[in-house]
């Protein structure tokens, strides 16, 4: 449903641990850890209706569900695994489906990335 969303949701995580500073990105033979991301879920709810015809909708939630494993690649121990991340958005369809799902995509992509580096990067 949502086009190229492991190419931003890449792009946001490494872009967000860049900002932050506190991980230092390298190569995946040279790494200390490993942080595998499987999106599960990406779909759209319709939230409202329009007033004069109940079946076109006039809003939708967008819904992007991940899950993220840490993995320690000197000994090989899971610092977590399988946790679930949840962003979601509302979009308004006046313009159009398309352009306000497009417009969502980059958004729910950074939130997602957000949350999975301060899952990391918080606790310590």
């Amino acid at each position: 449903m949502l086009p190229q969303i492991n190419v931003l949701l890449a792009q946001n995580l490494v872009d967000a641990f860049l900002r932050d500073g506190s991980v230092l990105i390298t190569s995946e033979d040279k790494s200390d850890a490993l942080l595998a991301v499987t999106i599960e879920e990406a779909n759209r709810r319709r939230f409202a209706t329009q007033s004069n015809d109940t079946l076109r909708g006039r809003s939708f939630a967008l819904v992007l569900r991940a899950t993220a494993t840490l993995t320690d690649t000197r000994n090989g121990l899971t610092f977590f695994d399988a946790r679930e991340f949840t962003v979601s958005e509302i979009i308004f369809t006046d313009e159009g489906l398309q352009p306000a799902e497009y417009q969502a995509i980059s958004t729910l992509a950074r939130d997602l990335a957000r949350k999975i580096k301060d899952s990391i990067v918080s606790p310590w």
